[in-house]
């Protein structure tokens, strides 16, 4: 499958092998591209993006209800991400509480309802 260039840039093979050892990685893919995903590590999402030619085009919120019914599956009651200042309003949207700020970034969870 062919990704999109800044897909490729940040997610080389080696990372992803790293990844999927010990999370789950959902990728969306649109006409044979890469176009976002998002990687749930225990009760942490975490790596969540979506080419930027792409946004607002419900892909992101598509890959959240992936990796959150994931964990329901796994029986995970809490999830929690960090969040860069550009992505805040969106978890916010999607239904995650600000927990904490730092410089860096904003610690965001939401408990799963079942």
């Amino acid at each position: 499958k062919r990704m999109s260039n800044k897909l490729r840039k940040r997610y080389i093979l080696d990372n992803l092998k790293k990844f999927l050892k010990n999370s789950e990685f959902f990728v969306f893919e649109k006409n044979g591209i890469v176009r976002g995903c998002g990687r749930l590590e225990r009760d942490k999402i975490w790596t969540v993006y979506v080419d930027p030619s792409h946004h607002r085009k419900g892909i992101g919120t598509a890959i959240m209800n992936k990796l959150e019914n994931f964990a329901k599956r796994k029986s995970i009651k809490k999830v929690s991400l960090e969040a860069l200042k550009p992505a805040k309003l969106f978890y916010k949207k999607c239904g995650y509480n600000l927990i904490k700020t730092t410089p860096d970034h904003y610690l965001m969870e939401k408990r799963l309802k079942w």
